[in-house]
């Protein structure tokens, strides 16, 4: 299934290290130069989000959804990570357009 989303880039450490903390609902491209796990904390981050690890064709290989003050670390290795504030069901294999804001 295909999906689009609507995104903010986040490509330095300081817009990443930063995420959503202390900040209005809105979905992060987080994008690494180059595969790894990824760790995320949800502190100061006050709504659940849905996390999705993309290899760099946008193709889903993880999904996780993530409620506040809560740590996850993924299984799988990713190039690309989206923080999507909605709920959405998408699972692996699904391909994600992203479109920027």
């Amino acid at each position: 299934m295909k999906h689009t989303i609507a995104v903010v880039r986040c490509e330095s450490l300081l817009s990443q290290a930063r995420g959503l903390m202390f900040s209005s609902k809105h979905n992060l491209l987080f994008v690494f130069p180059s595969t790894r796990r990824v760790h995320l904390h949800m502190w100061f981050v006050f709504f659940p989000i849905t996390v999705v690890l993309l290899d760099k064709k946008n193709s889903v290989i993880e999904v996780a959804r993530l409620n506040p003050f809560t740590f996850w670390s993924s299984f799988k290795k990713a190039s690309r990570v989206l923080e999507i504030v909605d709920d959405i069901s998408v699972v692996a294999g699904d391909l994600i357009r992203i479109v920027s804001k």
